[in-house]
């Protein structure tokens, strides 16, 4: 934080209530907003860090009351009220979740952690290979989508493209993609109408209950030397 202060960088944290003394006795106070001070650890070593043990730098925390009746405590560096009003502040932290769940999909759906190989050649091929199809899914995903909104725009709900379906559609026809003598742009065709016909419905107002442990316990993949996946 303070470095990104230092850089005139704004920030939005979400943090917990035991954050440090100054953000429980915010969250004790049952505030919706208040602009407070943090110092650094005390019971740490300052050599070589830009600031000392005396460095004080201010930040504005903000509670966001949740459907479920939770509070969510918010930090960010935009202190300024009257130009950033607390209304905004709930769907701007929102905005982030697009980041968080592409790397969910990333790690979890895409599997770029599932190396077939153990040198660093290995591991950049199919880190390369992985950013590759992601990046291939997400293009024909925008084009595929607006070609979904104009077929399903007279149903009840709105549809999008399922993300798990595109992802082994790609796979099946990435080998085609780059050994067939079929025109590329038929293949492609071919891929965007898989995606448009294999959609999901887009249910409005539906909750799940948040698991903040859910990947705590979660073990690397384990590599073995002896065994080869082909995508």
């Amino acid at each position: 934080m303070y470095e990104m202060q230092q850089n005139k960088v704004e920030f939005i944290y979400r943090c917990k209530h035991n954050f440090s003394t100054a953000v429980n006795q915010f969250y004790e106070s049952k505030q919706q907003e208040a602009i407070i001070e943090l110092k650094p650890s005390q019971h740490k070593s300052f050599k070589n860090l830009p600031y000392t043990k005396d460095k004080i730098i201010k930040v504005r925390m903000i509670r966001i009351e949740l459907s479920s009746g939770e509070s969510q405590l918010l930090m960010t560096s935009l202190l300024d009220t009257l130009i950033y009003p607390i209304i905004e502040f709930k769907e701007l932290y929102y905005k982030r979740w697009k980041i968080e769940t592409y790397y969910n999909r990333f790690k979890n759906i895409i599997s770029v952690e599932h190396f077939s190989g153990t040198s660093s050649q290995f591991i950049q091929q199919e880190f390369n290979c992985a950013l590759y199809m992601s990046n291939l899914q997400s293009i024909l995903t925008k084009e595929a989508q607006q070609e979904a909104d104009e077929k399903y725009e007279d149903r009840q709900y709105e549809y999008k493209i399922n993300s798990s379906l595109s992802l082994c559609f790609i796979r099946n026809k990435l080998v085609e993609l780059f050994t067939s003598k079929k025109d590329n742009e038929i293949i492609m065709k071919e891929l965007k109408t898989l995606f448009v016909v294999n959609v999901i419905p887009i249910r409005p107002n539906r909750t799940f209950e948040r698991n903040p442990d859910k990947y705590r316990k979660r073990t690397k993949p384990k590599q073995f030397t002896n065994r080869r996946i082909t995508l």
